[in-house]
């Protein structure tokens, strides 16, 4: 697909998910208000149920859950029409808050599994340091439980550790946290990890610190491409998930790296990614919006 057409189809995505979500999910989004504000916790809703009205009760995590799309797909939107890294990021830091209320709660979120998880880490140890040991730790908690679970997954005939990340992402995740002196995190996701690693992966970060163009042209291409061709609908492949084929972040990761290492990266060429080149080297910390800071410490504190 072209690299231009793939991102502006995944905007309008968002584009639509946001007026979705703006007119179903105002009452959610009032309830989150109350948690944020105020502390509150517990929620109860009449709902329609076969023409008849039932009270549903839902938690704050519940809450979370139910207005993520606002968050992603309004940071998203923000970003394409006014160019604010800042936004796109502000949607974004939401998931890693969600998956820490979650891993507070001592559960698994539900459709997030180990490829979303090991994305979502990536995003805390690049741009939400402070939050990364936290989204690590639930991150190897999911690792752990799905390795007990592999006598379930029989019908994958062995090949389990060749999808769901485990000779990517995944073990993309635990070098960069190394990188970031996270090494207990490293080595234990790394334990999880397929031995045998994706040649494009294992080329980008063999190449990470290269001071030839073309050389890191070529890898941060195939990166692309991978990127692009493992965007699909399919629990098993890296990017099952809209948010994540929307925004490499796990390309953009290792580019922060190299301007974090006083190397170069504006003669980078690639028609997807330079959609968010302008704007990576952003100052650590990120500011939140207020809405998203009190969000935090009530999650957090």
């Amino acid at each position: 697909m072209d690299k231009k057409k793939f991102i502006n189809s995944k905007f309008k995505y968002f584009e639509k998910l946001l007026k979705t979500s703006e007119n179903n999910d105002i009452k959610y989004l009032q309830s989150l208000k109350e948690y944020v504000n105020y502390g509150v916790k517990s929620f109860d809703y009449e709902v329609m149920i076969f023409d008849e009205k039932k009270l549903t009760h839902y938690d704050n995590l519940k809450i979370l859950n139910f207005t993520l799309r606002n968050f992603k797909s309004k940071g998203i939107v923000l970003f394409n029409n006014d160019r604010n890294y800042l936004d796109l990021l502000n949607g974004y830091y939401v998931i890693i808050l969600y998956n820490i209320l979650n891993l507070k709660n001592k559960q698994l979120a539900p459709a997030v599994l180990s490829t979303d998880l090991s994305l979502i880490f990536i995003l805390a140890l690049t741009y939400f340091p402070k939050e990364s040991d936290l989204v690590g730790r639930q991150l190897i908690r999911f690792l752990n439980y799905h390795k007990s679970r592999e006598e379930e997954k029989k019908h994958y005939k062995g090949r389990m550790k060749e999808m769901f990340g485990y000779s990517d992402v995944v073990w993309l995740s635990s070098i960069i946290s190394k990188y970031y002196g996270k090494e207990d995190l490293s080595k234990e996701i790394n334990e999880y990890c397929n031995k045998t690693i994706n040649p494009t992966y294992k080329k980008a970060i063999d190449n990470l610190f290269s001071k030839d163009k073309s050389v890191v042209n070529e890898w941060v291409n195939e990166l692309v491409e991978f990127h692009i061709k493992n965007s699909k609908s399919d629990l098993t492949l890296p990017f099952n998930h809209e948010e994540w084929q929307y925004y490499p972040i796990e390309i953009i990761s290792l580019l922060e790296i190299r301007l974090r290492e006083g190397l170069e990266i504006d003669f980078i060429e690639n028609e997807f990614l330079e959609h968010f080149l302008p704007y990576l080297g952003i100052t650590i910390p990120i500011k939140l919006d207020e809405f998203t800071l009190n969000l935090k410490n009530r999650i957090l504190y």
